[in-house]
């Protein structure tokens, strides 16, 4: 129980913390999905790791990227 109420705390102060930064204008999530979204469609389609599918590009992590690929070429 009390490790229920911590966890709780915890999500609610991280949670605080982004709605926060949101209102702000400030969201790293959507800039870091948008650059894996890029690069896993165009090696889902090209077959190399690259951004503007032209210059091949690196500083993903690739278990990740290798992820979306695959649900992209489904």
């Amino acid at each position: 129980m009390r490790l229920a109420v911590l966890a709780a705390a915890a999500f609610l102060a991280r949670a605080a913390t982004e709605i926060d930064l949101v209102r702000r204008g400030v969201s790293g999530f959507i800039d870091d999905a948008f650059y894996y979204l890029l690069i896993a469609r165009h090696f889902a389609q090209q077959g190399i790791a690259t951004f503007d599918g032209v210059n091949a590009t690196n500083g993903f992590h690739p278990l990740w990227m290798l992820l979306l690929a695959s649900m992209e070429m489904v």
